[in-house]
Order: structure tokens, then sequence, then C-alpha cells
């Protein structure tokens, strides 16, 4: 079967591996897998600026919106981002295509998909719930549908499953042999409000954090920022050497949701302070295999005893390696996919 996967592979842009390990699980499986990298940014000059003004703005005094107008701007990424959809599935025909939540193709351009041959048309929203209602007005648009939280409206649940993006990759999360630790809080993630929130109560403890957004513009945690990207050989190493790695979600974890740190992290064999949420249950055991809080204050309180208690960290961190080797892997995530 050929299968088209839509998603961000150009890992200058977004650094997530998530994207080729189900291209190459899928081809593991014995498909015939093609991949569309759609990681195009809006790169406008200034006189494309002033043609997109002179047409935006006429068309919000008319009650219209600017999403109405960028799929048919040739610099604009949506515009790039669907011709580049297009012109893959005309040249390659695929069975199956699957549309990796990076882009939301407008429900024109997935019909016009169907036009080309396409049989199966399988969506992937791996964002978090924090993005109302757009997981819901994508499923009908497909024959699969699948979503990393379960924060859904109760009328779509029936056609749109639950799949997170939790999965085994030893590849590049692992433990290396011979590693010290060292007595540090490693955190690594985008700034945001809730992000900083927590972080600033571990302002008195060996912090590192890296990640863009501007962490180095909040005064209280500048000197814990070491820089804004960390990816590969270097992340595996980082994770290695710490002896506590911070999870924080940047929406509510009321809502449910995991990143995939929460995956990695363990996975390395490092001890994961995660937020508590009802859908780590199905994969960790809290205080056991992973360590969880609800709050700053409980957040810094958990990091303080843990650093001063490393045989504690290292039996918790042990039973999350152990936990983390059950765990689901690409092949099993790309089944369920094409399933």
């Amino acid at each position: 079967m050929r299968v088209l996967v839509s998603g961000a592979f150009d890992a200058s842009v977004w650094r997530n591996p998530l994207f080729p390990s189900i291209a190459e699980a899928m081809a593991g499986l014995g498909h015939d897998v093609r991949r569309l990298d759609v990681s195009f940014q809006d790169r406008p000059t200034h006189c494309q600026k002033v043609m997109e003004r002179s047409l935006t703005v006429p068309l919000r005094l008319l009650g219209g919106r600017k999403s109405w107008i960028k799929p048919h701007l040739p610099w604009a990424a949506v515009y790039q981002q669907e011709r580049a959809l297009l012109d893959a599935v005309q040249e390659t025909r695929p069975d199956v295509l699957l549309v990796m939540s990076y882009v939301r193709y407008r429900p024109q351009v997935l019909a016009r998909c169907r036009k080309l041959g396409v049989k199966r048309l399988v969506g992937w929203f791996i964002e978090g719930p924090e993005h109302d209602f757009r997981a819901e007005s994508e499923a009908p648009l497909y024959d699969r549908y699948f979503c990393i939280h379960r924060h859904l409206a109760p009328d779509s649940l029936a056609r749109i499953s639950w799949l997170p993006t939790l999965l085994l990759d030893t590849r590049h999360f692992f433990p290396l042999p011979g590693v010290v630790k060292r007595n540090k809080v490693v955190f690594v993630g985008g700034k945001t409000a809730r992000r900083v929130r927590f972080l600033s109560a571990l302002i008195d403890l060996p912090l590192e954090i890296w990640g863009p957004g501007g962490w180095g513009d909040v005064p209280e945690l500048a000197g814990a920022f070491r820089g804004e990207f960390i990816w590969g050989e270097r992340l595996n190493q980082l994770y290695n050497e710490a002896a506590l790695v911070v999870n924080l979600s940047t929406w509510e974890p009321s809502l449910g949701g995991l990143t995939q740190r929460v995956m990695d992290v363990p996975a390395t064999g490092t001890l994961l302070m995660t937020d508590a949420c009802e859908d780590l249950l199905d994969f960790f055991k809290p205080g056991v295999e992973v360590i969880t809080f609800s709050s700053p204050q409980e957040l810094a309180d958990q990091c303080r005893y843990f650093l001063a208690h490393p045989g504690a960290r290292d039996a918790i961190a042990r039973a999350g390696l152990r936990r983390a080797h059950r765990g689901a892997t690409g092949l099993d995530i790309a089944r369920q996919l094409l399933s």
C-alpha cells in the first residue's frame, strides 16, 4: 500500500522525531511510504505585506476573516502547503493520505485529494486541548481521525479515537553507559505563562532551561537559561546527565493530553517530574515510576527532596525505565493509524 505522510520533516524548523519515526515505522510494516514536508513559513516581502493588507482590511470591515484570503496568496505558507499537497498526491498517487496536524487543510483541498485517487484519509491531531473544537471540526473530513487528548465534545467521541504520541523511541532516547548524574533540574520547552509560573518556584535550585520563546527575558529565570534549541544526541546526553527532568504542559493538565517527553525522559533512565494528569495513569504509576505535582510549591518540594535523596530518586527512575520499555513502539502506533 502506498502511503503519503504530511508532516513537518524539516528538522531545522520543527525539531520533533515523531514525524520521521511514524513514516519509518510504516515503511517497516512493508508499505511504500512517501513524505511530504509542509514546514513552510510566512516570509512576505514589504510589498507583499502591503498588498495583503489592502485585501484583508476591507474584508474584515465586511465581517470576513484573514484566513479566507491567505490560501490565495502565493507567498503565504498555507498556499504553499496546499499546493505542495496536491502536487504530491498527483505525483505519488497514494492509497492513504496521513495528515499529522501540523497543518490544517481546507475541506475543498481534501476533497480534491479524493478526486485524484486517494482512497483513505487519516488525520491525527497532535496538538493540545487548548485548541477548542478544532479536532471536532476536522474529524468529519477524514475516514479515520485520531487525537492525543480526550477533551472533546461528547457527540464527537464516537468518530475520534484517542491516540497519544507516547512511543518508545530508543534511537533518540536511551541510557548512556558511564554517564555521571549531575545534581541539576532540567526543563526543555518553549516559554509560556504557565511554565514561567511553575519554574519560578525553582529559582533557588540548580535549574537549567532550554527552549525558545524568550526565557532569557524573564528576570528571575534568565540565569537558568542555557539556549533556545537542543536536539539529537545533545538532548539525550542532557537528559542522561540530569538528576531530574521537569515536564510542564502548555495547557492545564485537567484537560488531559500528554507530551512526548512523558515517554522520552523515563526511556533515558532519568526521573521524570510531570504534571498530575488522569491520562498519565494509563502509562505510568505516580510515585512509583514517575513523580507528579499539581502546584509550583509541590514541584519545588518534590525537586528538593529527590535532589537530596539520590537512592530514592534512582529507584523510581529505574522503575520508569522498565515501564517505558513496555510502552508502544512506532510500529504499534503505525498499525493503529492504518487500522
